[in-house]
């Protein structure tokens, strides 16, 4: 990654967490192993999408919800960051939550947890975007199935 997280970042906001997500370099390591050649992969396709439709004909979303475990909020923000480096300007980002959504039937899982992982999400927090050079109307997708 061309820019990683800082060591240490306190984000306040009203409906959030008011408390630092500390990253490593090694828990970068790990969420670039993770992660980063899907987010390559991903950022190829923008750039082909791109050279046919033209810039700004599509919505790009990236979806992140096929994996075994939901992300961290600092796994999340690495990948955000990750994304932004590869240049894709995503206004949608699909991660793995807890629980199970399925169309037309009330959330299956632990609400209470939910509540708490999608109040860490750091792209509720706007320091965040700014700082990694993510588009301001950057959305969360919670997938139905």
């Amino acid at each position: 990654l061309r820019r990683s997280p800082p060591r240490t970042r306190r984000h306040h906001h009203p409906g959030g967490i008011d408390r630092p997500f500390t990253t490593s370099r090694a828990d970068v390591e790990r969420t670039a192993a993770k992660f980063l050649l899907a987010v390559q992969e991903a950022g190829k396709v923008y750039r082909y999408i791109t050279s046919v439709k033209g810039v700004g004909r599509f919505v790009p979303e990236i979806s992140m919800d096929e994996t075994d475990s939901p992300q961290t909020p600092p796994e999340l923000l690495v990948i955000l960051a990750a994304i932004a480096d590869e240049g894709v300007p995503i206004q949608t980002i699909a991660p793995k939550f807890t629980g199970r959504f399925n169309k037309g039937v009330d959330y299956v899982g632990d609400l209470a947890q939910f509540r708490t992982r999608i109040q860490r999400r750091p792209l509720r927090h706007r320091p965040c975007g700014e700082q990694y050079g993510l588009p301001t109307n950057l959305k969360l997708s919670v997938a139905q199935r």
